[in-house]
């Protein structure tokens, strides 16, 4: 026998997911501000013309910030897919449908 979803339950799954979801967007955007802190010292240490190995470490800190920034725009999407189609669930329950 298949479990019957209840509005209650379907509500308590909104939540969760808008919670996550802000969390998220809360990661992304440090994230955004670490990258502009490290692109501004990666501009200011190749404008003091410093060795390469100066900056080696900076653009690797830099290629791990924006694949962390890219996982958390997958991750960001995903719960912004999840949470639409929570709401359609909330509003099918609360119209009588589900």
């Amino acid at each position: 026998m298949a479990h019957r979803v209840t509005l209650e339950e379907t509500l308590r799954n909104h939540e969760d997911q808008a919670r996550e979801l802000g969390a998220t967007l809360v990661l992304f955007e440090q994230n955004h501000h670490e990258l502009r802190n490290k692109q501004a010292e990666l501009r200011d240490w190749t404008r003091l013309k410093r060795p390469e190995f100066f900056l080696q470490s900076i653009r690797r800190e830099r290629k791990m910030i924006i694949s962390n920034g890219l996982k958390l725009q997958a991750e960001k999407v995903r719960l912004e897919v999840e949470l639409e189609k929570a709401r359609c669930d909330v509003t099918l329950l609360l119209n009588g449908e589900g």
